[in-house]
């Protein structure tokens, strides 16, 4: 890089970097996908006649009506209990009006808004138990793939509840490379439905088609500094670039014109300038 890090950056990427190397050398991504089996019983009765906050109810038909019904299981056993806190207004002082968290331990969504709801009720709707939670894994201190399940969550969430308004939308950096990730894969709905059951090995398997272990892990670290940190030079660009060259490797035109178009976009929406 052209220029020196302050210290604080230096110690959360070293943090990232950390994190990440863990959960590689102790072996810990395995798969972790829930049974296949009919649940969609349950999961209509839930939703339709579950006992859960009035103000959840049309976000989850919303959810009902665009994602298929065997992968709203983790929605339905969530729903069960869960709890909503809204944020104090003076709040948005500290942070922004989107702000909000799903607290998958207690099992509660703390919102500033209405329009910070979606991404939270996505992170409900993707965790199975207190260590996974869409492509997301957390083991005592180590976190594992923020970044990527930050990235991917908002892009659905924009794409389910807000007709893919993605210029604006939270983890932006991040949005933009998993929308052009999801080109590596024949069907998108395939990286849906991991995401749903917490099967953070599939989009590994699905990268190793057309890159490196090494590459994978070099795109997820940086797709965690750009959701945690504020500071980067030229790295957006190097991960654009080879997460491309990935999707040229598929020699499909349209997927290769398109990953460039997203780049492109999200350029014009940096500084108004296309490579």
């Amino acid at each position: 890089m052209s220029y020196n890090l302050p210290q604080k950056e230096i110690e959360l990427r070293k943090q990232v970097d950390v994190a990440n190397d863990y959960f590689f050398n102790n072996q810990i991504i395995t798969g972790n996908v829930c049974e296949a089996q009919d649940k969609e019983q349950f999961v209509e009765k839930v939703i339709f006649n579950g006992d859960y906050p009035k103000l959840l109810h049309n976000f989850v038909g919303t959810l009902y009506k665009k994602v298929d019904k065997h992968n709203l299981y983790n929605l339905a056993i969530n729903l069960q209990g869960v709890k909503l806190e809204k944020i104090n207004p003076f709040v948005w002082l500290v942070f922004d009006k989107s702000y909000g968290t799903y607290d998958f331990v207690n099992n509660t969504i703390t919102y500033f808004n209405k329009n910070s709801i979606p991404h939270e009720l996505l992170h409900l709707s993707s965790t199975i138990n207190s260590l996974h939670s869409g492509f997301n894994i957390v083991k005592g201190k180590y976190s594992f793939a923020d970044g990527f399940n930050e990235g991917y969550t908002e892009m659905l969430s924009q794409r389910i509840f807000f007709n893919e308004v993605f210029t604006n939308s939270a983890y932006k950096t991040d949005v933009y490379l998993l929308r052009i990730f999801e080109l590596l894969y024949n069907d998108p709905k395939e990286l849906e439905s991991a995401y749903f059951n917490a099967d953070y090995e599939n989009p590994i398997k699905q990268f190793l088609n057309y890159g490196s272990l090494d590459e994978f892990k070099f795109i997820l670290k940086h797709l965690d500094y750009f959701a945690k940190t504020d500071i980067w030079d030229d790295e957006e660009n190097i991960v654009f670039d080879l997460l491309i060259n990935k999707v040229e490797k598929t020699k499909e035109k349209c997927k290769i014109k398109k990953a460039h178009a997203i780049y492109n976009e999200y350029l014009l929406t940096e500084n108004g300038k296309v490579r």
